[in-house]
């Protein structure tokens, strides 16, 4: 009788999950988010980051750019869940503009994580008692680098792990609701 073979553990599918990124600095975050998902014990995603430029923060413009990722990259699979980090103060300018954007992002199923006003201001939200602190347009990276000196933007998510952890995320997700409300619907413990 031959001997019986070890069957190795099956490994589930990682469901994929389209994020489209208006700079360097959200493809590192979602790298950092990446990271979190792997830690946790039954979260078996696999976020697919997409750089949004030239965008030139025109937020319709970048939903348009995240259709054009969608179509190529679903080639390779369909997303289960899609979504895209945008600046808020992109908004404002042209209500038509505005308008055009939400409805094609409804179209095409993105949740739009608005960022009030910028990702800077949404990495400051992470950081102990910062949750509430709403620096005005132009003065989050002022606000962010006196709670973090050594910040940059468009530093490697190694980089920003040394100072964020999943009790930062949740911290974070406690003031920025769509982000919250998206990784929940995801599975992560916020």
């Amino acid at each position: 009788m031959p001997p019986k073979r070890s069957r190795r553990p099956q490994i589930p599918q990682r469901t994929r999950i389209f994020i489209g990124c208006e700079g360097d600095s959200e493809r590192s975050y979602v790298r950092l988010l990446q990271d979190f998902a792997d830690e946790c014990e039954n979260l078996h995603i696999h976020f697919d980051a997409h750089l949004l430029q030239p965008g030139a923060g025109d937020p319709l413009e970048l939903i348009r750019r995240a259709n054009e990722r969608l179509r190529h990259g679903e080639r390779h699979g369909p997303y289960t869940e899609r979504a895209a980090l945008i600046d808020q103060q992109g908004f404002g300018q042209n209500h038509r503009r505005d308008q055009q954007c939400r409805h094609l992002a409804r179209q095409l199923s993105i949740d739009l994580i608005l960022q009030n006003p910028d990702h800077e201001a949404l990495l400051l939200h992470h950081l102990p008692g910062c949750q509430t602190r709403r620096p005005p347009q132009g003065q989050s990276l002022v606000a962010l680098r006196a709670e973090w000196p050594d910040y940059r933007k468009g530093r490697s998510h190694l980089w920003l792990s040394e100072r964020l952890d999943l009790i930062a995320l949740q911290r974070a997700c406690s003031v920025e609701h769509a982000l919250g409300r998206f990784l929940r619907r995801l599975g992560f413990p916020v």
